[in-house]
């Protein structure tokens, strides 16, 4: 028969190689950042053969409100040939689309047509 010390250390053994085991599946779950947008947009535009419009702003006043609205209807109007999205150069997680076109400091409200060639 087995002494009780040893079936405590062998389950030990065993419960600590679980574990060990799980920790890389743990890992590789935890939560990732969130994706940049406007680079997932342009992605999707490409493989749909499509336009992008893309509207760059660093703040949210009544100037770029109002030139959102017009861009917004603008968007709505070429719906079936073009898409459309909203960017703020201030928006850490698109930080991959501000510096892939240079745009972190614009000198005013810029928008960015993207052809699907």
């Amino acid at each position: 028969m087995i002494p009780r010390k040893w079936i405590a250390v062998l389950t030990l053994a065993i419960a600590s190689a679980i574990l060990l085991s799980l920790e890389p599946e743990v890992a590789a779950q935890a939560p990732q950042p969130p994706p940049n947008q406007g680079l997932v947009a342009i992605d999707q535009a490409a493989r749909a053969t499509r336009y992008l419009f893309i509207f760059f702003y660093s703040q949210d006043d009544p100037r770029t409100l109002s030139l959102g609205k017009v861009f917004n209807d603008a968007g709505r109007a070429v719906a079936a040939r073009a898409d459309t999205i909203a960017i703020s150069v201030n928006n850490q997680s698109e930080s991959g689309i501000v510096s892939r076109f240079g745009v972190g400091k614009p000198p005013m409200l810029l928008m960015l047509v993207l052809a699907p060639n």
